[in-house]
């Protein structure tokens, strides 16, 4: 009996910092492009609200679109994922978070990075944090990105992830 309790509490203390880090505003914005980077198209829905809108280079999309553009690299296209939160404001029933993201992508024609300044508008669902509004601005290149700007990596559950 004392080994199953033993059992339960070291399992316990694994699991419990990882659900709560997992379960803050900024897990949506990873969980919606851990799902691109493995082109899990069920996990990239469920990241954001039914009425999830995407201000993208002067267009107006939503999960469908941002789905389908992305397809098309499926099978050719690896991406890693990396992000520098500039500002986080908790507004009660919705919070709204500014971050540099970065993607490093690899093909077999070569490999490169693109960089964007993001907005998010996210809300809590049953618990869970997810998506109501992005907007995305294009960086000409990763080398603008601002200097001395530390990025963190995220994977997710459904690791693609470069070899190397």
């Amino acid at each position: 009996m004392k080994n199953i309790i033993k059992s339960i509490i070291f399992f316990l203390v694994l699991t419990v910092p990882a659900t709560a880090q997992e379960n803050r505003p900024f897990s949506a914005v990873e969980n919606l492009f851990a799902a691109m980077s493995a082109y899990d198209y069920d996990a990239m829905f469920a990241a954001g609200t039914d009425d999830f809108q995407l201000l993208e280079h002067g267009e107006v999309w939503d999960m469908r679109q941002l789905a389908d553009a992305i397809r098309g690299a499926e099978g050719v296209v690896e991406r890693r994922n990396f992000y520098s939160i500039i500002k986080e404001v908790d507004n009660g029933s919705s919070v709204w978070i500014s971050y540099w993201n970065r993607a490093d992508f690899r093909s077999p024609d070569g490999g490169g990075s693109a960089a964007w300044l993001e907005s998010v508008v996210v809300v809590e669902q049953d618990g869970k944090w997810v998506l109501q509004m992005m907007h995305s601005t294009g960086l000409d290149g990763a080398e603008n990105l601002p200097e001395g700007l530390e990025m963190e990596e995220y994977v997710g559950r459904n690791q693609f992830l470069i070899q190397d």
